[in-house]
């Protein structure tokens, strides 16, 4: 069995010393189409960096971030780690809400629950899932030791809302504090799906009616009985794929009528734990990141559901691979031919090709630990936060290099 490991320990061994990020348009941020060239040696014209209008920028512990057209939208999770208790704390959750195409503050938003974990569009609405915060127990278990909840408001009122327009709770198991924390969620037609990051528990929000339907209560669970756990999602129409980082699985979830598939299918490459996260469906394929062993593993949809069907339950496998990838790969997304992926360690943006190419690289500054990922909706922009120097960096693809960026050496927001 493979180690019971959490990806929060990944997360304290990246909280390396905040260094202040470059003015805009410094050569310590650039795209590059392979290691040695600069944006001058990309064949695309020369990159003309926005410059943002003066103002304050507060950014703290930035994680999630999504394009909601007209904004860039910037999840603050506002945690520090304490020392002294070896712990997390946190602040209150921040949203920035931000002009995509100039970089200027327009809002700032206050969410329900602390530490803002995952944003989605869906429809015109933006949905925030914040995690609630974890305490150790006599076990030494990461167990939930405050709510999370779901926000949520339209688009066209990001610019004015001093708060969501409305938000659902999602609390923990009174029995049982390892099933609450969620992390992560994908849609299904009205229905958000939410992993947990400290269990194998699956809840169910629906946000016609505002509505968890499957709380920490009655959650869906990936295997018979309720386990330390690290899930992530993505949806292929009414079907939920979602990865176990703990124990290198895949599960799927019918959106149709919640069964859950009756068994894993191992993603691993060997006894030692890879870590399996950040699912992804781009074409007739699923990809995954394998962010201990440093690879994408891939396999077409119709062996997915091959396997699914099959009651032997047959091991998936990495597939052809993707890779190798740097240090701490963190997230991905992909766009037409590629896959973009968050390397944390490296302190870069890596593009692959499905061919398995090694095809484009943002670099951050060193110490700078890029986080969240998001890419526009016409494909040409690529927003990363940067979690320990507290700032954001915007790449244009269509000339390979920095559109704008925004950085504060803030600890945190009041």
């Amino acid at each position: 069995m493979r180690n019971s490991w959490t990806f929060r320990a990944i997360l304290a061994a990246l909280l390396l010393p905040a260094l202040l990020l470059p003015a805009c348009g410094s050569s310590d941020s650039k795209g590059t189409s392979d290691p040695d060239a600069g944006p001058q040696d990309s064949g695309l014209e020369t990159c003309q960096p926005v410059v943002p209008p003066t103002q304050t920028v507060d950014f703290a512990a930035p994680q999630a971030v999504v394009f909601a057209d007209p904004y860039l939208v910037v999840a603050n999770t506002n945690g520090a780690f304490d020392a002294a208790t070896s712990s997390m704390v946190y602040g209150p959750g921040i949203l920035t809400v931000i002009e995509a195409a100039t970089g200027k503050i327009v809002n700032h938003i206050e969410t329900t629950a602390k530490n803002p974990q995952k944003l989605v569009v869906h429809g015109d609405r933006l949905f925030i899932l914040n995690s609630g915060t974890l305490k150790t127990d006599a076990d030494g278990r990461f167990v939930s030791d405050t709510p999370g909840s779901i926000d949520f408001l339209p688009v066209s009122n990001l610019d004015r809302s001093p708060k969501p327009h409305g938000h659902t709770e999602i609390p923990f198991s009174a029995t049982d504090p390892t099933l609450g924390n969620p992390v992560d969620m994908a849609f299904a037609g009205e229905r958000a799906y939410i992993t947990s990051g400290t269990s194998n528990a699956v809840f169910v929000f629906n946000a016609g009616n505002g509505n968890l339907e499957h709380g920490a209560d009655d959650p869906l669970l990936l295997g018979a009985e309720p386990r330390v756990a690290l899930g992530n999602i993505t949806a292929n129409g009414k079907l939920l794929y979602v990865t176990d980082f703990n124990a290198d699985t895949l599960y799927r979830i019918d959106g149709q009528d919640d069964s859950v598939s009756t068994c894993g299918l191992d993603l691993g490459a060997s006894a030692d734990m890879e870590g399996a996260g950040a699912p992804r469906v781009l074409g007739d394929s699923l990809y995954y990141l394998m962010g201990m062993s440093g690879v994408i593993g891939h396999r077409t949809l119709a062996d997915v559901e091959a396997a699914f069907a099959d009651p032997a339950c047959p091991a998936l496998g990495l597939g052809d691979s993707l890779g190798p990838l740097g240090q701490y790969p963190n997230t991905m997304e992909p766009l037409e031919d590629r896959l973009y992926v968050v390397e944390s360690g490296e302190n870069q943006v890596s593009a692959w090709t499905t061919a398995g190419e090694a095809a484009q690289k943002f670099e951050l500054p060193e110490g700078s630990n890029p986080f969240g990922l998001a890419i526009s909706a016409d494909g040409r922009y690529l927003a990363v936060t940067e979690y320990v120097a507290n700032g954001v960096k915007v790449f244009d693809r269509a000339c390979d290099g920095l559109a704008w960026e925004l950085a504060t050496a803030a600890a945190g927001l009041e």
